[in-house]
């Protein structure tokens, strides 16, 4: 047991000076009549307040918070809503066909306490132990701000949120990217069937972040391109320059898309296509080996996958800030009897 320490001579005649100056010389108490204003109110207290609002801190709510922060720009995938910004996010998007399924984005200044430690603490979040060091370097690369960042996909039961007691069957899919002044991270959480079906349009929004003053893919007007005779414009989608539908076919359509950066890479691409159809991945010599078009003063790789049943053909056009991806899917027999108008197509496009 700690021993208390008596107050000093010293100590008490202070105290006994304090407390006569707040009394008049009879020893009648004598109101203070000071008054001081704080610069800034404090906020209100509740329980739930979480630190930030504890201190009273007010980060930027838009997109990019923070002086040291980017600015950030994207392309709402299909089928997507976006919210408005909340504290510490920039960006808040749901998904209205998948009930408590939710995507966001936050900008760290500073790092955000580095990325080994946020990865494992979403790990926690999940039910999971840490990883090491090698695991950590280890994880798939997905395209983030023209960057590879760490992409981490963890199934389990969630307990962030202050959600009590977790929430088991969930999937949270996350990608984080350190880079000076800031570190920028992508989230999304939700039921597990419900991640998976989103998993790639959720790399493909991240893939389209980019910062506000950088150089915009082409678009509205810049990119031209002759439509093949018998095609049809479609109605305007999220994420497409344009849709096209040929005609005289059904569940057929050839639509063009661009994206910052290389938008995560042509053999993940290639190989995520070729996985919608439940065909085994190519080697990196094999996609090497694919035909080529020219397009927009480049050699696009051709893509073409058969299935049984649906079949893709695609071109990928890598051009240094953006890429343009032109896709059309539908039966394999009216994709055989559309190739070379396909191809025909492509080789239109200029800007």
């Amino acid at each position: 047991m700690r021993a208390l320490t008596k107050p000093g001579p010293l100590l008490i005649a202070a105290f006994l000076a304090a407390a006569a100056a707040g009394c008049g010389r009879d020893g009648d108490p004598v109101p203070i009549e000071e008054k001081r204003v704080l610069a800034q109110p404090r906020p209100e207290q509740t329980v739930a307040a979480d630190t930030m609002k504890r201190m009273g801190a007010q980060p930027d709510a838009g997109r990019g918070a923070g002086a040291a922060a980017p600015q950030l720009a994207w392309d709402v995938p299909e089928g997507w809503a976006e919210l408005a910004p909340t504290q510490l996010r920039a960006a808040n998007f749901s998904v209205p066909a998948m009930p408590g399924l939710e995507c966001y984005v936050t900008v760290l200044p500073g790092g955000g306490g580095g990325l080994a430690a946020n990865l494992n603490r979403w790990r926690k979040q999940m039910g999971l132990g840490p990883l090491a060091d090698a695991e950590l370097a280890a994880l798939p690369r997905v395209k983030l701000l023209g960057a590879d960042a760490h992409f981490l996909a963890m199934d389990g039961t969630y307990t962030g949120g202050n959600v009590e007691g977790g929430l088991p069957g969930y999937t949270m899919a996350a990608v984080a990217l350190d880079r000076p002044g800031a570190a920028v991270f992508v989230k999304m959480i939700g039921p597990t069937a419900a991640v998976r079906a989103e998993i790639d349009r959720f790399k493909s929004f991240c893939a389209s972040l980019r910062e506000k003053n950088a150089e915009p893919p082409p678009g509205d007007g810049e990119l031209k391109w002759k439509a093949p005779e018998g095609w049809t414009q479609g109605p305007a989608k999220s994420m497409r320059l344009v849709t096209f539908v040929p005609a005289g076919t059904t569940g057929v359509e050839c639509y063009v898309t661009v994206l910052a950066g290389t938008g995560g890479g042509l053999e993940s691409n290639v190989n995520r296509w070729r996985s919608q159809l439940k065909l085994e991945p190519l080697s990196a010599a094999e996609i090497a080996a694919l035909p080529t078009v020219p397009v927009l003063g480049h050699s696009a790789p051709l893509v073409e996958i058969y299935g049984a049943e649906s079949g893709l053909l695609g071109l990928v056009c890598e051009l240094g800030p953006q890429t343009v991806f032109v896709k059309m899917t539908g039966p394999t027999p009216s994709l055989r009897d559309e190739r070379e108008r396909f191809v025909a197509f492509c080789r239109s496009l200029s800007d």
